[in-house]
């Protein structure tokens, strides 16, 4: 049995598990869904499209959508808080996580009880915030500067190991050889 006769073997035992289990809301097309997850969801087109991705995908985590998505609307509402996700203003704008968490808190009334210590849920979740947007507003200045500076190499079929060294380098690594 080749690897990929393997992976659909395993496929669909897993996917037979599962609907024997008789939970209603596991059905084939759920199951297919997930499967095909990237097929259903666009692909984001933009810094501020990735960086709402990755908020939806950190509530996602335990029950973290039933705390954070529910109870200010859904993750999109983040945008009036976040500066419609622009990773570079939520930079310059937070230092911290809990500065965001106030802002939530004052802007979006968030039901429920939000509590702060440091197992809560919301604190966690603010606090995740900060890595990607970092990442984020690094890629739009690297992509910024990339803009700017032509790359003349890129495109070119040679590798730098095939590229033979300029002219003075070889003169004197031939030189270094006798």
């Amino acid at each position: 049995m080749n690897r990929e006769q393997l992976d659909r073997s395993s496929y669909s035992l897993a996917k037979e598990f599962l609907l024997r289990l008789d939970v209603e809301e596991i059905t084939s097309e759920l199951i297919e869904k997930y499967l095909h997850l990237s097929r259903l969801t666009p692909r984001p087109q933009t810094i501020a499209s990735i960086y709402e991705r990755i908020l939806e995908s950190a509530q996602n985590a335990n029950m973290k959508a039933g705390v954070i998505g529910s109870s200010i609307g859904g993750v999109e509402k983040l945008s009036q808080v976040l500066f419609d996700f622009a990773p570079s203003r939520v930079l310059e704008h937070y230092s911290f996580w809990e500065s965001i968490l106030d802002d939530i808190e004052a802007q979006l009334k968030p039901r429920g009880r939000i509590r702060r210590t440091s197992r809560s849920l919301w604190p966690k979740y603010c606090q995740t915030q900060q890595f990607p947007v970092r990442i984020l507003h690094g890629l739009r200045a690297r992509a910024k500067l990339q803009e700017a500076k032509p790359r003349p190499w890129v495109g070119s079929h040679r590798s730098a190991r095939s590229a033979s060294p300029p002219p003075a380098a070889s003169a004197s690594a031939s030189a270094a050889a006798v």
